[in-house]
């Protein structure tokens, strides 16, 4: 009679976070730092990388009037390139400018989306606090778009377009992060409750 299989560890993570399970599993085995320490680090550092970022560009685009400019060229080649595919031959390659633009118009609509949001539920960027936000009031937003939810589009675009960079670094500060920052408070906190 064989003994019953353990269930593996992968069975209790849901499907859609199991592939990172294993570069966790690895970079915990290299460094000797616990994985929830290294995911709760990971999860920090994400959103630093993300705010960070999201405050200085948007002040470097209110700053140096920025946000306006692009949001307005991002929606005025949409609109005119819609009908066609643009190409771009560079040396031999060849790159589908439709499918950028169509990415670009695509982040600015949900930056706006997410910017009236935010602005509608704390009462900024021109927004009064609790106002409700339709599908027409988003529209006369694209046409009509005051510089600040501008810059914070613009801001939210290029926060976007760095997600691969910030996981890069999310991981790669992750282990001292953990060692330095949640470890010290992790053991202060137990010795408080210990006496």
């Amino acid at each position: 009679m064989e003994p019953p299989q353990q269930p593996s560890q992968s069975t209790n993570i849901p499907r859609r976070l199991q592939p990172y399970t294993s570069a966790f599993q690895r970079i915990s085995a290299r460094t000797g730092t616990p994985i929830p320490s290294l995911v709760v680090s990971f999860a920090i550092l994400h959103e630093v990388t993300a705010l960070v970022p999201l405050v200085g560009v948007y002040w470097g685009a209110r700053t140096f009037g920025i946000g306006e400019r692009m949001t307005k060229y991002i929606s005025e080649k949409t609109s005119s390139s819609s009908n066609k595919e643009d190409k771009v031959e560079d040396a031999g390659n060849v790159m589908n400018v439709g499918m950028f633009q169509e990415t670009l118009a695509r982040w600015t609509k949900e930056g706006e989306t997410r910017v009236a949001r935010v602005g509608s539920r704390y009462g900024i960027l021109g927004f009064e606090k609790g106002q409700k936000i339709g599908e027409e009031d988003l529209k006369a937003l694209g046409q009509n778009i005051s510089r600040e939810v501008a810059n914070a589009t613009f801001a939210y675009i290029v926060v976007k377009a760095l997600l691969p960079l910030r996981i890069g670094a999310s991981l790669y500060l992750s282990p001292a992060f953990s060692r330095r920052v949640l470890q010290p408070i992790t053991i202060g906190v137990k010795n408080i409750f210990k006496k």
